[in-house]
This record gives structure tokens, sequence and C-alpha cells, in this order.
């Protein structure tokens, strides 16, 4: 069954992961361009990436810019 989810802080969903804890994490492709993880209850717990992602000139190593998807490893470190 499909069941809809509110996320008020995700503006335009792309690539989405459930890790082994049940944790829902979404790329955020709206201004915010972050990896945004939400507990199983679907609160907001962390932001990942720098928020508005990547600006130029100056390069940010924590800035997302365009992120085709991603994933998470058994640790719990995400790959992009």
């Amino acid at each position: 069954a499909k069941t809809p989810v509110a996320l008020p802080e995700l503006a335009v969903p792309g690539a989405m992961k459930i890790d082994k804890q049940g944790n829902l994490y979404v790329f955020d492709n709206g201004p915010d361009k972050q990896i945004k993880k939400y507990s199983p209850d679907r609160q907001l717990v962390k932001a990942y990436g720098t928020k508005g992602g990547h600006k130029m000139p100056a390069y940010d190593p924590n800035a997302l810019h365009i992120l085709m998807d991603f994933d998470i490893d058994d640790d719990g470190n995400i790959w992009t």
C-alpha cells in the first residue's frame, strides 16, 4: 500500500534511501541542495551538505550541486 508522507522541510525530493534503522534519506533538489535525514517517524534529524549547494567561483568540498544518486553503507557513511 502507498502512504503519502509529509516532509515540510523538503522542497523538491530527489534520490532517496532507507537505512537499516528505518531512517529515510532524501536529496532535496530545491534551493537547499542537501541530503536530509528523517527518523522512522519522519522527523528531520540532520541535513548533509552546505545549504544552498555549490556557489561559484569558490570551491566548497561539502556542497552538493547535481546529485544523481547516493547510497548509505553499513557504517552509516553516505556516498554520493
